[in-house]
């Protein structure tokens, strides 16, 4: 957290400060009145005059005195998700001898004249306040943050002192999160599962529960004190440790569409990509993670939280291939043993439906475009 620099004297404040709408309608009034008492030579038009002069004055003073006053600082998160609001969190300490009141907090990068996000109360001499407003990023990246604008008004509102918060802070926007179809999170089909009686089961196989007797189980999958209990036949079912593993694979290569397109389906595949690990994790699903950034990427698990923030950093820093660069497939950085059993999503930069397909080691590769994507059921050819 950043304070204030120190040493804005009151001066250079009373220099700073400029008049509010309200301030120069005083100061407009105060001329008029003027004008108007130098004409009709009355004494109490001149008398008004130098009241709403004296008025402005006042008000001019109290808010470059509360700028002298008024310490700031603000703080916000270092890693966002672009398009989704975060906090931006700000400290006010009074540090005068005087309360302050009449401050407003601006959004980064809205204009002195926009309305304000927040108002704060008033703040006593040697008090802090802590307060809140929210930030955003469009897209992915990193971005470089303006501090919020602080103005203060005190006493009457007619002068304003913009207060600095502190320097730009540097910000990693991750792609935007997008609702994702539950049919491209599905898991492997009951041949694909590998769900297996306990006649064929070995070791790494997981208890998954009971069912029916159906012909050709052996009988040492025969649940027999199950079987007593229920008065009719029940195997045991076992499920392999890899069963529901995912994979997801992200092909950004966008040089075959029309320059128009390409940004936008880069960033929807990344979208797309980053939606699908975050599903996945909370699902508890293996999920590993690969792609050209163009430096070749792959992260082995996403469920723990470093290997979630290193493929989701990836997918921000993206920087799509140029149309010199060869062409490569993010399937060649996993060998064959890690697709065997696998379901691998593979989100790449170009328009169509999305296909089932087989891939090495058999394993199902489920292909998903990023831009007019459908998730329509598709049979393994």
């Amino acid at each position: 957290m950043a304070d204030r620099p120190a040493g804005t004297g009151f001066w250079r404040a009373m220099l700073e400060a400029r008049p509010t709408r309200e301030g120069v309608f005083v100061i407009l009034l105060t001329h008029a009145t003027l004008l108007t008492a130098f004409t009709t030579h009355r004494p109490t038009l001149f008398a008004a005059a130098a009241l709403l002069l004296a008025l402005y004055l006042v008000g001019h003073a109290g808010a470059a005195l509360a700028a002298v006053s008024v310490e700031a600082s603000w703080e916000c998160p270092d890693r966002v998700h672009a398009a989704e609001v975060f906090p931006l969190r700000i400290l006010l300490r009074n540090r005068g001898s005087i309360p302050v009141a009449g401050m407003e907090i601006r959004e980064p990068g809205a204009r002195r004249d926009a309305h304000p996000a927040l108002v704060g109360g008033l703040l006593r001499p040697g008090e802090s306040t802590p307060l809140e407003v929210r930030g955003r990023v469009r897209r992915r990246g990193r971005h470089r943050l303006e501090p919020p604008g602080l103005a203060l008004r005190w006493p009457f509102g007619l002068a304003e002192c913009h207060l600095p918060l502190g320097e730009d802070r540097e910000i990693l926007a991750y792609p935007r999160r997008i609702p994702v179809p539950p049919e491209a999170l599905r898991s492997p089909d009951r041949e694909a599962a590998a769900v297996v009686s306990a006649a064929a089961s070995r070791g790494g196989a997981l208890f998954r529960g009971l069912r029916d007797w159906a012909p050709g189980d052996a009988p040492r999958s025969i649940a027999w004190r199950q079987t007593a209990r229920h008065g009719r036949l029940l195997s045991r079912e076992f499920e392999r440790e890899d069963a529901g593993r995912a994979i997801v694979l992200l092909d950004a290569d966008a040089r075959d569409l029309p320059a128009p397109d390409r940004a936008t389906a880069v960033e929807r595949a990344c979208s797309i990509a980053a939606s699908l690990l975050l599903r996945l994790r909370a699902r508890g699903r293996r999920t590993a993670f690969a792609a050209f950034t163009p430096e070749p990427v792959l992260v082995p698990s996403v469920l723990a939280a470093r290997g979630m923030g290193r493929a989701l950093e990836a997918l921000a820093l993206l920087v799509p291939p140029d149309r010199k660069d060869p062409r490569r497939d993010p399937l060649a950085l996993l060998p064959a043993s890690a697709l065997r059993g696998a379901r691998v999503l593979l989100v790449r930069a170009a328009p169509g439906r999305s296909r089932t397909r087989r891939g090495p080691g058999g394993a199902e590769i489920r292909e998903i475009p990023a831009l007019r994507a459908t998730f329509e059921p598709e049979r393994v050819r």
